[in-house]
């Protein structure tokens, strides 16, 4: 700890340390009582955690909204017959399920 200087505020000191791209401030992990400071010494300050809950929201969003498409894709295969225009009846004899790998489609108009 030859490197902390302590700069005192008005609430709490703050400690700064010079390293090698220059001075930052070090979050201690014990409040000035002795007590354990669990925010810093979790996420090392306010800041890192606001940070951390931000970047897990973000990756919560994105595998709730995957989950939700390969949802919807799953449910599109089980049942093309909801999703489409087509007489279904006529390609699966009314069921779905009754479909091959290929399903052969003589008279649609792509283009359209």
């Amino acid at each position: 700890m030859e490197n902390l200087i302590r700069v005192n505020n008005v609430d709490e000191p703050t400690y700064l340390k010079n390293g090698m791209f220059g001075y930052r401030v070090v979050h201690p992990t014990k409040n000035p009582d002795g007590s354990l400071n669990w925010i810093n010494l979790i996420c090392g300050g306010w800041g890192n955690l606001i940070t951390l809950t931000i970047l897990l929201l973000i990756f919560l969003s994105f595998a709730y909204g995957v989950n939700e498409m390969m949802t919807g894709c799953n449910d599109m295969a089980e049942n093309p017959c909801k999703y489409t225009d087509l007489d279904c009846s006529r390609y699966f004899n009314g069921n779905p399920q009754t479909m091959n790998n290929i399903v052969v489609v003589e008279d649609v108009n792509l283009n359209e």
